[in-house]
């Protein structure tokens, strides 16, 4: 199997796919350094892509760098508000 190269996000803990993320301690708790690289094949990764913990390197390239790793949210419909 072939590996790629994914990139570590701020909602990982000390291991990703049975590897050691180095991070520090700031505020009392542990932190990953985000963008860390791990070489994983698509097996490791498919579950550490569903909890996202890892995004592909390539993913990354366009966009905001992976410590965006929140859930995007729904828009909120205003209730109780009536149109005249």
């Amino acid at each position: 199997m072939s590996k790629q190269t994914y990139l570590v996000t701020a909602k990982a803990g000390r291991r990703v796919a049975g590897q050691v993320v180095p991070g520090e301690e700031l505020n009392g708790q542990w932190q990953p350094r985000v963008g860390h690289a791990l070489e994983l094949t698509a097996l490791e990764a498919e579950y550490e892509l569903r909890e996202r913990t890892i995004i592909p390197q390539s993913a990354a390239s366009f966009g905001d760098p992976p410590t965006a790793a929140e859930p995007l949210k729904a828009p909120s419909a205003k209730r109780g508000s009536k149109a005249d």
